[in-house]
């Protein structure tokens, strides 16, 4: 099967009470364990490494991220994460000599836990594309598959899209 480590971003937040926008604390049940269990996906070992807007993170996140990738046991791994800064996160990942594994990053343009997020077909369908990809890292959103380097986040369009490299 695969590790799913989930990094936040969009995907895990949620409203709250006092009308804010946040995170649960990592003891939380996160959305990607309530999609695993509502789709009856056993078998995917979830890992929270931080819960963090990717607009929020830095180098020392996203090498925190490599490290987990590079420490984990599994070959197929998939990365929950912020949409705003997946590409660079991607990027670092791909960067890192050493990593024979493959690594599918994925996020949601809505929370999960507000509905008619992308968010449940994204996160299957980057499961799909890390059970059957060869090494490498990947982006998959909207239906599509991507490597770092020929895909940007289309703020108008609210979409990934493919660009020459």
């Amino acid at each position: 099967m695969s590790e799913i480590i989930v990094a936040g971003g969009t995907f895990e937040k949620d409203y709250f009470d006092d009308g804010t926008l946040g995170f649960y604390d990592e003891e939380h049940e996160t959305a990607v364990d309530a999609i695993l269990k509502q789709t009856k996906a056993f078998g995917h070992t979830v890992n929270v490494a931080m819960l963090i807007d990717s607009l929020d993170m830095n180098d020392e996140h996203r090498n925190k991220l490599t490290e987990r990738v590079r420490l984990s046991d599994e070959n197929r791994i998939v990365i929950v994460h912020g949409t705003d800064t997946m590409v660079d996160s991607a990027k670092t990942v791909q960067s890192e000599a050493g990593i024979d594994k493959t690594v599918v990053f994925t996020g949601a343009m809505r929370p999960h836990r507000l509905g008619s997020s992308d968010g449940a077909f994204n996160l299957g369908f980057a499961i799909a594309n890390a059970t059957l990809l060869p090494s490498g890292v990947y982006i998959a959103m909207n239906g599509e598959l991507f490597t770092p380097r020929n895909v940007r986040k289309n703020l108008e369009e609210g979409k990934f899209e493919r660009i020459s490299a």
